[in-house]
């Protein structure tokens, strides 16, 4: 039973936070413009063709960083054949010397949007219902760490802009050479604590599935990003998945 008095708590942000499909589905597009010259950039997802929106929100759920989102306007234009977490890997290997410039694009993108219009930017990123006033009136706030591969920077400026005071030193950018089980491992052993005090959220199945064997509370967000093949497998897993509703009761207390 979680109790923030003897607990420590870590988060994923996009998916568990904030309902950030919208930012990263017009910066995805916005960068993928930028870098082949075709299109146009969009401040809203109602800007994007409707069958290739639609098309975007299920490769969603495959996404692992921030490029990814490019690599998703890519598999548009190719008209790729992906319909598994394996397909999507594949594709981005097949084009892996793009990584790079993907990765550019989309976090200049970003800094552009944050900094020249930063109303419009925070507005395609709302929290979730219930989770301002858990973050915000959260009592043990020392026992509580953000883990996410959104840059820490601009995990902080959303954050902030909402009213939250939050640690920046609890705010974890994890990406390929320092992983979600790499971080709270580390965090486990700093703060000489057993790993049956610690629950970890997330919404990506692949990052849950990597996280358990540290021996933690691994729990999936029912209301992110996943489809039902990778909610299906989260129950077979023995992973417990939660609603809304019961994750903001539940880690109030």
């Amino acid at each position: 039973m979680f109790n923030q008095e003897r607990c420590y708590l870590g988060l994923d942000f996009d998916g568990v936070i904030v309902d950030s499909i919208s930012e990263c589905l017009v910066l995805g597009n916005n960068a993928f413009v930028e870098f082949s010259g075709k299109g146009k950039k969009v401040f809203a997802l109602g800007d994007l063709e409707p069958l290739s929106l639609a098309e975007a929100r299920r490769l969603r759920n495959y996404i692992r960083s921030g490029e990814d989102y490019v690599y998703i306007h890519l598999a548009l234009q190719e008209r790729a054949d992906i319909h598994c977490q394996e397909d999507f890997d594949a594709f981005k290997q097949q084009h892996a010397r793009l990584q790079s410039d993907f990765f550019r694009l989309f976090y200049s993108e970003r800094e552009r949007l944050s900094a020249e219009q930063r109303a419009l930017w925070l507005s395609l990123l709302p929290l979730y219902e219930g989770v301002h006033d858990l973050l915000a009136d959260y009592r043990k706030k020392e026992n509580l760490y953000i883990i996410s591969t959104r840059k820490a920077e601009y995990t902080a400026q959303i954050l902030s802009d909402n009213g939250i005071q939050f640690d920046s030193s609890h705010l974890f950018f994890a990406n390929e050479k320092h992983s979600k089980p790499t971080i709270i491992s580390e965090l486990l052993r700093e703060n000489q604590v057993t790993s049956d005090r610690f629950y970890f959220v997330d919404d990506q199945i692949d990052n849950l599935l990597k996280t358990a064997p540290v021996g933690i509370h691994c729990l999936m967000a029912e209301w992110g990003y996943h489809n039902e093949h990778q909610h299906a497998l989260a129950k077979k897993e023995g992973l417990r998945v939660l609603t809304l509703p019961e994750f903001v009761v539940e880690f109030s207390k």
